[in-house]
């Protein structure tokens, strides 16, 4: 598969640069916010995929974030082995036919820490050739927003499960000049996929503990703290299958729930499959959980 081969068939028209004029199209000022869809060829996961994308051409046309783990079980993974799985996505892309944003999970990064044979040297590489621009873009504007996009998982660490959450250095310094660049008036939107902030662990587990590495952003007050000088109005953060909203000093935090639900197996703590429906208001974004069944 060559790259870009997942997105070839958008129309010229699918371009984020397309939608920077607010107001220029119907679908300007909505957005939807995709997440954990952990695609496998595995039992009935095809059809149930192929089920998503038939409810998603509702949205057709409508701008869409990707919030990382489109495809399962890549991290343990030999490189070259997940065609089956990325295939899958097309289906949801077809759907949908508009601009694309992505962030890779810890899922996405194949041949991280492979079961058999040697790891990958770069294990974004296959997330980056099948998504092409959407998984390179870091940062566009669109709908009078700049849409911000993170790597949040770092894969090189001995600890199981092999990776933690974190933005590495380079990332943060990338950010802080792009925000010097920006209008701190300007409403901003930040994506990841390891969560900045959460309370599913201790609304689960008990108030003093703490989350595992490998479940949230480790350095998340560093990154906060880049944007504390502007307009950072809305977080959209995955990995953890459940939706919540979390308010802080002005900034709602979302936790976008999951496509695939319990990975397949129903609701997941509460929070059924499903994805966000976002309303684009520069000072009070609304954010719409969708459950795929009625």
């Amino acid at each position: 598969m060559k790259r870009r081969t997942l997105l070839q068939a958008l129309p010229a028209a699918a371009l984020w640069p397309a939608l920077s004029a607010p107001n220029s199209e119907k679908s300007a000022g909505k957005l939807l916010f995709l997440t954990d869809l952990h695609a496998s060829p595995e039992r009935d996961i095809p059809q149930r995929i192929q089920a998503i994308a038939d409810k998603l051409k509702e949205w057709r046309g409508t701008p869409w974030l990707a919030g990382g783990d489109l495809i399962s079980g890549g991290f343990w993974s030999s490189a070259g082995t997940m065609e089956a799985h990325w295939k899958l996505l097309r289906p949801v892309i077809d759907a949908l036919g508009a601009p694309l944003m992505a962030t890779a999970g810890n899922h996405d990064l194949v041949g991280a820490r492979p079961q058999q044979g040697q790891a990958s040297a770069n294990p974004w590489s296959e997330f980056q050739e099948h998504l092409g621009d959407a998984a390179s873009l870091r940062v566009t504007e669109s709908m009078g927003w700049k849409f911000f996009s993170v790597d949040s998982v770092f894969p090189h660490i001995e600890e199981d499960p092999g990776y933690e959450g974190r933005v590495q250095q380079n990332h943060l310094d990338a950010l802080r000049e792009e925000l010097a660049r920006t209008d701190r008036k300007q409403p901003l939107l930040l994506m990841t996929h390891m969560p900045l902030l959460t309370v599913r662990f201790q609304a689960d587990k008990g108030a003093a503990l703490a989350p595992p590495k490998a479940r949230v952003l480790i350095n998340n007050v560093e990154v906060l703290d880049l944007f504390r000088e502007h307009s950072l109005k809305l977080v959209l953060q995955g990995h953890l299958h459940v939706f919540e909203q979390i308010h802080w000093r002005g900034i709602q935090i979302v936790t976008g729930g999951a496509l695939c639900g319990r990975w397949w197996g129903g609701a997941h703590l509460g929070t059924a499959a499903g994805f966000c429906e976002i309303e684009l208001d520069p000072e009070h974004p609304k954010v719409n959980y969708i459950p795929l069944e009625d």
